[in-house]
C-alpha cells in the first residue's frame, strides 16, 4: 500500500509498512500542488495518481514499483484567464465509480474530466467538460453513494451560501451525454457555519453535514434505515481534540471522545486502525486508534489514541537564522516553527539519520556477519553473531530462526570472520577454517593450523 503526500511544491510517496511510513520517492513540482489523491479506474489493474496545481494544470501518474519512478500518462490544463477564482479555493473530487473528476475552481462553473475508464492507456486521454452553475459561492462539494433507483447519473451535493450568508444543502446530477448539470428538486437548510460534507457508503447511504458546533445526517437520502449497519468516521476538533463518529441505523449518530493529537489539517485512514494526521501548524503523526482506552505514560491519562510515529514539520516558518553553535565553522539553521501552543525553536544541521527497524538485546557481542545464500544473491539470509566464547546463527526461512547444535557451523567458539566466497561459505574461528556449501549448508572442508590458532589480518 502506498500513500501520497504533497508539501507545496514537493510530491512524496510513502510505503505503508509494519514500522510505519517508509519514504520511497520524492519529486519536485514547478507549481504549488493543490490536490493529490489515488483513484481506481474501472478497467485499470492498479490505482492512478491525480495531481492538480494552483495554475489549473493537472496530470495522471502511474507508479512503477520495479523502477521506483512515476510515469506521466496524461496532462492538461483547466486554466481560463476569463474565469474568476473561487474565494474558498479549489475543490476537487472524484465520484465513487471513478468515472468523473470534478473541480470547482471558478465562480459559476464546474470543470469535469470524463472518460476515465481507460485513462491508464496513453492513447485514451480524458475529455474535459465545462458545466455552468447558478450558485456562485460553494463551501464544499462531494459526490454521493446512490443506488440506481435514486438516479442513473452521478449525484453530487453542495453546501452553497447566498447573499445573506445563509447556507443550504443542494443536490445535482451530472449528465455527460447532455453535457449539463441537472438539478434535483431538493434543498435543505444547514447551519451558517457548515463546512464539510461526508458521504456515507451504501447500504446506509446519505450524507453527513459537519459544522463547528453540530453534526447532522440527512435521512431522506439514507437507505436501509432498518438494517443493523454501522459506519465509523474520525473527526477533529478545533484544537487537538479527536473524536470518533459512529453511525448506527438504529440509534443515529454517536460521538465519542478519543484523545488528543496534533491540530489536523487533513486526516487519512491507512489500515488496521492507523490514521495519518497531517498538520500545518505542528508535527504530523501516525496514530493507532484502540478499541479500549490505554494508559499514556507521557500525559498520565487514558486515551484511545496512541501516537506511533511523528513526522517533523517546520511550517509555518516565521523566522530563521544561521549560527555556528559548536564553533566548528559549520553553520546550523535555527528556525521559529509551528504556531499557537505548538510553537518552538528547531535546530537544523547537516548529517545522516538512522532509523531503528528492530532491536535485539544481547550482551557480550563482538562481531556481526551478514551472509548471502550465494555469491550473486541479491539479499542476505543468514546472520552470524560472534560472542567471546560462542557463535549464534540466525537464518531467514519463513521467519528468523536460530540454527542449533546439529548444524555444520562451528558454534562452540568465537568467529573471527564469515562470508560468502563464490559457491561456498567460509567461517574462520580461533582454531580452524570451515567451508560450507551455500545451498545445503553442509560442511565440505576444513583446515586446522599446526598450532591450533588462527589470526586473520585481512578480509576481502
Amino acid at each position: 500500500m502506498h500513500a501520497p503526500a504533497s508539501s507545496q511544491y514537493l510530491l512524496e510517496l510513502y510505503a505503508v509498512e509494519d514500522i510505519g511510513l517508509v519514504p520511497i520517492i520524492e519529486k519536485p513540482f514547478f507549481a504549488r500542488i493543490t490536490d493529490a489523491f489515488f483513484f481506481h479506474p474501472t478497467n485499470s489493474k492498479k490505482d492512478l495518481l491525480f495531481i492538480s496545481t494552483d495554475e489549473g494544470k493537472y496530470c495522471f501518474l502511474s507508479f512503477n514499483s520495479d523502477l521506483c519512478s512515476f510515469q506521466t500518462l496524461h496532462s492538461g490544463s483547466l486554466y481560463d484567464r476569463s474565469g474568476r477564482i473561487s474565494d474558498v479555493g479549489t475543490l476537487t473530487v472524484v465520484d465513487p465509480t471513478s468515472t468523473i473528476i470534478s473541480q470547482f475552481r471558478y465562480h459559476g462553473r464546474l470543470e469535469c474530466l470524463v472518460n476515465l475508464k481507460s485513462v491508464q492507456h496513453k492513447t485514451s486521454p480524458p475529455s474535459a467538460l465545462t458545466l455552468s452553475m447558478d450558485d456562485l459561492t460553494i463551501i464544499d462539494l462531494q459526490y454521493l453513494y446512490v443506488s440506481e433507483d435514486f438516479s442513473e447519473y452521478p449525484v453530487f451535493a453542495l453546501i452553497v451560501q447566498d447573499t445573506k450568508s445563509s447556507r443550504s444543502l443542494k443536490l445535482f446530477q451530472v449528465s455527460i451525454e447532455q453535457r449539463q448539470i441537472l438539478p434535483i428538486s431538493y434543498e435543505y437548510a444547514v447551519d451558517n457555519d457548515a463546512l464539510i460534507l461526508i458521504p456515507v457508503e451504501l447500504p446506509i447511504g446519505g450524507i453527513i453535514v459537519v459544522s463547528s458546533s453540530s453534526l447532522k445526517q440527512n435521512e431522506r437520502l439514507s437507505h436501509a434505515q432498518h438494517l443493523l449497519q454501522q459506519k465509523y468516521f474520525v473527526l477533529r476538533g478545533l484544537t487537538k481534540q479527536e473524536f470518533f463518529l459512529e453511525i448506527n441505523t438504529l440509534t443515529g449518530l454517536d460521538l465519542v471522545y478519543l484523545g488528543e493529537t496534533s491540530p489536523a489539517s487533513v486526516m487519512r485512514y491507512i489500515d488496521n486502525g492507523y490514521v495519518y494526521i497531517g498538520s500545518h501548524t505542528a508535527d504530523s503523526q501516525i496514530v493507532l486508534i484502540h478499541q479500549d482506552p490505554i494508559f499514556i505514560s507521557d500525559s498520565g491519562t487514558e486515551s484511545f489514541v496512541e501516537v506511533k510515529e511523528v513526522l517533523m514539520n517546520l511550517a509555518p516558518l516565521l523566522d530563521s537564522t544561521v549560527v555556528d553553535l559548536d564553533k566548528q565553522d559549520q553553520g546550523q539553521l535555527i528556525t521559529s516553527s509551528n504556531a499557537d501552543r505548538n510553537g518552538c525553536l528547531r535546530i537544523i544541521r547537516n548529517g545522516i539519520g538512522i532509523v531503528d527497524i528492530a532491536e535485539l538485546d544481547v550482551s557480550g557481542l563482538m562481531k556481526v556477519f551478514a551472509i548471502r545464500s550465494g555469491f550473486h544473491a541479491e539479499f542476505d539470509d543468514t546472520l552470524l553473531l560472534s560472542f567471546l566464547s560462542e557463535t549464534r546463527i540466525f537464518r531467514v526461512i519463513d521467519d528468523l530462526e536460530e540454527i542449533g547444535e546439529d548444524s555444520h557451523w562451528e558454534i562452540s567458539e568465537s568467529t573471527l570472520f564469515a562470508g560468502t566466497m563464490m559457491d561456498f561459505i567460509v567461517q574462520i574461528t580461533e582454531t580452524q577454517i570451515i567451508m560450507l556449501n551455500t545451498f545445503s549448508r553442509e560442511r565440505i572442508g576444513e583446515w586446522k593450523p599446526k598450532f591450533d590458532h588462527t589470526d586473520p589480518t585481512s578480509e576481502n
